[in-house]
């Protein structure tokens, strides 16, 4: 069993089944990735942070569908953002120069021993935070 913290960016490829440049099926990763974690019975972690940016493309009940079929199973576990997390993402966040957002989702992964899940570009640069992947590396 693992730990996961998934990035808002593979909940919407799930959920709109997008395609990243070049045709680059993330939809598809998106839905073998939660399908093993589901056999595996590997802990998915998600923050109010995530939910928020969720907010500003969908409806609270498309959002609750989203994590229907985890919740379900019993593996979706929520994880709260601490003030300390939003203080060391914002000195991070300077240095690297990278959205505050994004260096909290790694801090509440590195926090809770979680391996963050993610396709945004600007995740990759925190790789020397947290130990990011794209979704095709994990399935």
């Amino acid at each position: 069993m693992a730990i996961y913290y998934i990035d808002t960016c593979v909940w919407r490829d799930f959920y709109e089944d997008r395609n990243g440049f070049g045709g680059r099926p993330l939809g598809n990763y998106a839905y073998k990735l939660i399908i093993k974690m589901l056999r595996n019975n590997d802990i998915i972690l998600f923050s109010d942070l995530i939910v928020r940016e969720l907010k500003a493309h969908y409806a609270e009940k498309e959002i609750n569908d989203f994590f229907a079929l985890v919740s379900a199973a019993g593996i979706l576990k929520r994880v709260n953002v601490l003030y300390n997390d939003c203080q060391n993402a914002k000195l991070i966040s300077n240095i690297k120069n990278l959205p505050v957002n994004d260096v909290i989702h790694a801090i509440l992964a590195v926090r809770n021993h979680a391996i963050l899940v993610s396709q945004d570009k600007h995740m990759q640069k925190l790789k020397d935070v947290a130990q990011v992947k794209r979704p095709e590396e994990v399935i």
